[in-house]
């Protein structure tokens, strides 16, 4: 708007959104995290085999920013003035909890030891484990996958607590500017800002 020869006000109004989604938080929530620990890979060196979903998913994060502005240009004699403000209010919806689903770790050991310093639980009478020649494996330390069939986790974590966190932020922009012309060959530019952003709570 021309408010007058000599005076104009320039007025804005931006909404912007970010919409970010890692797995799905909106969806079925998938299967936790399985962990086997004490494996070995086909050349009997030490590895780790993990499934399922990662600790850190699912999380998602909706941002909505709205940004205000106004800005006032005028002139007198040889000053050319502009001041003005710049507010931007940030509102932010994150989903994010590590092992919120959970993560359980199965341990087993070396399938032919017997003695009580082994790490892993042994086999129960009954169950369909057996060596190559079809003797029951009753009474010898469980591996890591057998551990798994037989329901028995070395470890589970979970998180407690709500997952979904809103918080809201605000910043304060403001400036004054004065281009002087003091001669006709030498111009000072002149200006001042303050800028203040709070915190996200």
């Amino acid at each position: 708007r021309t408010l007058s020869s000599n005076w104009v006000n320039e007025a804005r109004f931006n909404f912007s959104r970010l919409d970010l989604k890692f797995g799905d938080p909106d969806g079925p929530l998938p299967a936790p995290g399985i962990q086997f620990t004490g494996t070995r890979d086909l050349e009997f060196n030490p590895t780790a085999l993990t499934f399922g979903t990662a600790n850190n998913l699912p999380q998602s994060r909706l941002v909505d920013v709205y940004q205000y502005q106004d800005t006032v240009s005028a002139t007198k004699g040889n000053h050319a003035l502009k001041f003005g403000a710049d507010i931007r209010q940030q509102k932010t919806a994150n989903f994010f909890l590590p092992n919120f689903l959970g993560t359980y770790t199965f341990g087993g050991s070396n399938p032919f030891l017997t003695s009580l310093s082994a790490t892993s639980g042994l086999i129960p009478a009954g169950t369909p484990f057996v060596f190559d020649d079809g003797t029951p494996r009753t009474g010898f330390r469980a591996t890591a996958f057998e551990n798994l069939l037989l329901g028995r986790p070395r470890t589970i974590n979970f998180a407690r607590g709500n997952p979904q966190v809103e918080t809201n932020q605000n910043d304060f922009f403001f400036f004054v500017q004065d281009d002087w012309r003091v001669r006709p060959n030498l111009t000072l530019n002149l200006g001042l800002r303050y800028e203040y952003s709070t915190q996200p709570f």
